[in-house]
């Protein structure tokens, strides 16, 4: 299960698995960017 959160300022991404997906889940993987202001995003691509 893909997930991306933000709890208490905590950043939290489980991206998946591009190897071995679990379930009937797509293979995945994560991006995180920080840009030069500081910004955090969290991205999950998921593998077609």
């Amino acid at each position: 299960m893909y997930r991306t959160e933000c709890i208490d300022g905590i950043y939290i991404m489980n991206p998946g698995a591009i190897d071995s997906p679990r379930g009937k889940n797509k293979p995945s993987y994560g991006v995180l960017t920080i840009d030069g202001s500081g910004k955090l995003t969290m991205n999950i691509v998921a593998l077609k």
